[in-house]
């Protein structure tokens, strides 16, 4: 198989923010001739990000002849990691190269330097920013500073130190609150009177969410120091009110209480609207089992598509990449990292020294982890997987467990009503 030139690119964290640079990163590699980009929006001192644990995969694959980044902290801030990555990719002949520093190897002695001093350049930077972003918010706690985007109704007052009713939402806010008592707290209903032009709530969960929200009662809430202070500023809603809404909450999860022992469905929570990336849900009344969005705001939201289309989709997606995973699997070379782990615990053991045991046992551990990161599915069902006659003979138990076990979302284009994607756990 060809080797390929992969470019990879990261962001902090999901912030609209710092999504803006997630374009501007991914045109400056994909300009150095990347036939594939990967990315990230995760903390670069978080070793588990899909995307880069996916470039390690093809790495240690042989399946890279290079990788390009626009800076070398974008591949990560942890220095122990960013000094294995290298190592693997010189281990694998795969150059790594960044645009703005170029070649980064560690061959030779001056370029085993120059690597370790800008890993620990970028972890010492995410260490600095970390104390930055600490320092400020227990400074604006000591102010009660509003720490986070106003909710719905409020807006931050010219000098950013308070919150304040919004001119024009304040009241529409208020409004839909007493819809909501009037209608006894029952928010699906209410939504649905309400469009998106008037209430900026995507669905029941958010709805949720905004009640919850101790501003909506005058309150500032700092979550990890476990402290409210109240009176900040004029309530949307009352104490009354909240606990009012409360004990409709609990009546009614206690009347739910009779559908507890329902079995879980094949699709439940598992499919997306490609439309609005809501979860789909099962529709009731349906001769044949069928889903639709769950997001009252969708535009598609009335339209379904049969469990049976979704479940065949699902199926022939599983039986075609378990076969190519075991086939790739069959000649993927060991990883150099699992090597020198194993040849470090193979000359600890040889040394026969009981104060060495704690090492070894750390060392072993290590090496699970990464055989268990590079084959999350076990090859009995990888195997199970890819024949034909055993999905013939499966169970609707057995069918709703593997699904639920290895897919994590299948994405429904419902303007078409079929699907168009899925994700899987391997």
């Amino acid at each position: 198989m060809e080797r390929q030139t992969i470019g990879y690119c990261r962001v902090s964290t999901t912030s609209a923010q710092q999504q803006q640079s997630l374009p501007h990163q991914r045109s400056l590699v994909r300009r150095q001739g990347c036939d594939r980009i990967l990315e990230d929006s995760e903390s670069g001192l978080d070793v588990q990000r899909p995307g880069y644990q996916e470039l390690r995969r093809l790495i240690a694959a042989g399946l890279v002849s290079e990788v390009v980044a626009t800076e070398f902290s974008r591949l990560g801030r942890d220095a122990i990691e960013c000094d294995q990555f290298v190592l693997l990719c010189d281990a694998m002949s795969t150059t790594v190269r960044t645009i703005s520093d170029g070649i980064i190897t560690m061959a030779t002695a001056d370029d085993l330097l120059m690597t370790r001093l800008r890993g620990s350049m970028a972890q010492a930077e995410s260490m600095r920013l970390s104390t930055r972003i600490r320092r400020g918010l227990d400074e604006g706690r000591q102010q009660r500073r509003p720490l986070r985007r106003a909710p719905w109704g409020y807006q931050l007052a010219a000098d950013r130190a308070r919150l304040e009713p919004h001119p024009v939402e304040f009241t529409r806010a208020r409004r839909f609150i007493d819809e909501l008592r009037a209608n006894d707290w029952r928010m699906v209903s209410t939504l649905r009177n309400n469009g998106p032009d008037l209430v900026p709530l995507s669905g029941l969960r958010a709805c949720r969410h905004w009640l919850a929200n101790p501003v909506l009662r005058g309150g500032l809430s700092y979550p990890r120091s476990g402290i409210t202070y109240w009176d900040q500023h004029q309530p949307l809603l009352s104490h009354d009110e909240f606990a009012a809404y409360e004990q409709s909450k609990a009546s009614r999860r206690h009347n739910w209480g009779a559908n507890a022992e329902r079995r879980l469905r094949p699709l439940t929570s598992l499919c997306r609207c490609a439309a609005c990336d809501s979860t789909l849900k099962y529709y009731a009344g349906r001769r044949h089992a069928c889903l639709r969005c769950s997001s009252e705001q969708c535009k598609l939201h009335y339209r379904s598509i049969r469990e049976a289309v979704i479940v065949a989709f699902a199926v022939e997606q599983l039986r075609t990449h378990a076969t190519d995973y075991m086939a790739q699997a069959a000649v993927q070379r060991e990883d150099p990292q699992q090597l020198e782990l194993q040849r470090q615990i193979d000359a600890l053991e040889r040394l026969q020294d009981p104060d060495l045991a704690p090492a070894v046992a750390a060392k072993r551990q290590r090496l699970e982890q990464l055989r268990q990161l590079e084959r999350p599915v076990d090859d009995l069902l990888l195997r199970r997987l890819a024949l034909p006659a055993w999905w013939e003979a499966a169970t609707p138990t057995e069918l709703t467990m593997i699904l639920h076990a290895v897919v994590r979302r299948i994405h429904v284009c419902m303007d078409r009503r079929v699907p168009v994607g899925i994700d899987l756990s391997f």
